[in-house]
């Protein structure tokens, strides 16, 4: 399934979302990383024998890692799966995706509500040009997961599709 004048067909085109995913995770872990690692170095400066989590942001940190690394981790079975051509790999990637998509817009949503309700008078004006400018970075995110979504689900009904052929013809045959 090629579509004209693009040379990539859908089974690369899954790869390439799979390596896509990975190669930003990686680079979202060692960013969160180097943070951690500069407040960790900052708690020896200041002579502490211990480092605890004591910020807002390094919570975010250990949470970005967490989330990211399962992200890498779904996307390398993706890509395994697409190898073998076997379709059960293929859910994980969807169903985390779906996931954190469902969860962006929520917290997108609380987030916009939160930062309209507590702007008053003539701040007003930069907020709003703020949202604008944020809101359509994340709006790009969301069309990006979502075609990603597409992309990879119609090549998993299509993997599908074809075992189930290939079982009715060893049935029937």
């Amino acid at each position: 399934m090629t579509r004209k004048g693009t040379g990539l067909n859908l089974r690369n085109g899954v790869i390439v979302i799979g390596l896509f995913d990975i190669a930003i995770s990686i680079l979202v872990i060692i960013n969160n990383m180097v943070s951690l690692m500069e407040k960790f170095t900052d708690a020896i400066d200041s002579r502490r024998s211990y480092f605890y989590i004591s910020t807002e942001s390094e919570i975010v940190d250990i949470i970005g890692i967490g989330i990211y690394t399962m992200i890498m981790l779904s996307a390398g079975v993706l890509i395994a799966g697409v190898i073998k051509g076997k379709p059960k790999h293929l859910k994980p990637w969807m169903s985390f995706k779906l996931l954190l998509v469902g969860v962006g817009a929520l917290s997108q949503i609380v987030y916009l509500c939160v930062l309209s309700a507590g702007s008053e008078g003539g701040t007003k004006a930069r907020v709003v040009k703020y949202i604008f400018i944020m809101e359509l970075a994340v709006v790009l995110q969301f069309v990006l997961a979502i075609y990603m979504l597409v992309t990879v689900s119609t090549y998993y009904s299509l993997l599908r599709n074809a075992k189930d052929v290939e079982r009715s013809c060893t049935e029937t045959c």
